[in-house]
């Protein structure tokens, strides 16, 4: 689509010509389609518009296990780490996790111990003055959290 785009609007150029202006040799790709201009310091520099695909990470999808019910209060904390693994993967994840993490003071709500790499944390859905919300707790003190609430209903 960009290669005829180019060459309708330079009908009376030749293709030679129409590959040295829009496709240039990036990182020993000579391909790519990109657009060439001089700084405010007079250097010339060159600004690529589009990426390539395989210049993005392939993400496999990790599949559900067969035994696991996201209704089943039992799963909870295997669909908890799930999300937990694919918050970290995107951007916006990492800055709500990161974000969660500040607010909470970088304690965990429940044993009031730091979240850190050394014990194992995830994220617990909640509700609180009828607003949903998420919190960053130890695996141990979700699983005293589920338990408590269990024996209360």
């Amino acid at each position: 689509a960009l290669w005829q785009w180019a060459k309708r609007r330079h009908s009376k150029k030749g293709k030679q010509w129409i590959k040295d202006r829009y496709w240039h040799n990036i990182r020993g790709n000579s391909w790519t389609f990109a657009a060439k201009f001089k700084k405010s310091n007079g250097k010339e520099d060159q600004l690529t518009l589009l990426k390539l695909a395989s210049s993005f990470p392939f993400l496999q999808y990790t599949q559900i296990k067969g035994d696991m019910n996201p209704f089943d209060a039992d799963c909870r904390l295997y669909f908890n780490k799930r999300m937990k693994s694919k918050m970290l993967v995107t951007l916006k994840g990492r800055k709500s996790l990161l974000y969660l993490w500040e607010k909470q003071g970088r304690k965990c709500p429940i044993c009031g111990e730091p979240i850190d790499t050394h014990k194992a944390w995830n994220v617990m859905p909640t509700v609180q003055d009828g607003r949903k919300c998420n919190l960053l707790v130890h695996d141990e003190c979700f699983k005293l959290s589920r338990k408590n609430n269990g024996n209360k209903k």
